[in-house]
């Protein structure tokens, strides 16, 4: 992960995440300029690639280069930058230093058009709309009125308008 680099303790062996010395602050800053300057994230990686140098961090066959609209984009989305770990046996709480807050991360989420408030609804008020939530994104669920008639002759449905 792009700002995060893997801590080995020499004597204990323990392994831990840490900040990348050089990485870590030049995201944080470019993850600010969309959540408090109103940048857009192409204009943050613009300013992070070319104005700022940004660089990824260089292994044996790859990095050292800039960081793709695939890659920054990605990163955006992962809740691992505010201390929130995805495993494949559960999900947890990790001890790496979060970049953002969890506030931040939803106003960044809404920035880029995945998460968006529910809108206020003027229908009548059903029993339970406001307690019923979606399990997926949180969102409200709604609800509305709908009248059917029908003939007693030919079965035939119509709605009552």
């Amino acid at each position: 992960m792009q700002g995060y680099i893997n801590i080995t303790d020499p004597y204990s062996k323990e392994k831990s995440i840490g900040k990348d010395p050089v990485n870590f602050d030049l995201i944080q800053k470019a993850i600010c300029l969309i959540i408090y300057e109103g940048y857009s994230p192409m204009e943050a990686l613009h300013m992070l690639n070319d104005k700022w140098g940004f660089k990824t961090r260089k292994t044996f066959k790859q990095g050292g280069k800039e960081m793709s609209k695939t890659s920054w984009y990605r990163f955006l989305s992962k809740p691992f930058i505010y201390g929130y770990i995805q495993r494949k046996d559960g999900e947890c709480w990790g001890k790496q230093p979060p970049m953002l807050t969890i506030d931040e991360f939803n106003i960044l989420q809404v920035r880029l058009g995945r998460k968006t408030r529910s809108h206020y609804s003027k229908d009548k008020n059903f029993p339970y709309k406001e307690a019923l939530v979606c399990g997926g994104c949180g969102g409200t669920i709604t609800a509305h009125e709908k009248w059917q008639i029908i003939c007693s002759e030919c079965k035939t449905k119509f709605a009552k308008t």
